[in-house]
């Protein structure tokens, strides 16, 4: 869970206290449900669910930033063809 609440938290010191509640809640949560119709893996799946938006959240980000960074680049060289 260490890895995932570092990870989540993207190593801020401040978010991983806020990640980790969260984190023992759904785990909390997860042993509640098992004494009910649903079973305790519950709790896994929504956490590895988390954890893979949480990577993919960086992923974009970063194919944005490079998108726009190109486009910048053709405004750029676009101007200078008007001169």
């Amino acid at each position: 869970n260490g890895i995932v609440i570092a990870f989540i938290a993207q190593l801020s010191p401040i978010a991983a206290i806020f990640v980790s509640i969260f984190i023992s809640f759904i785990d909390q949560g997860s042993v509640a449900m098992s004494q009910s119709i649903f079973p305790a893996e519950f709790g896994d799946l929504i956490t590895g669910i988390i954890v893979y938006l949480s990577g993919l959240t960086s992923v974009i980000m970063l194919l944005v930033a490079q998108k726009r960074k190109k486009k910048k680049e053709l405004i750029t060289v676009k101007k200078g063809d008007e001169n």
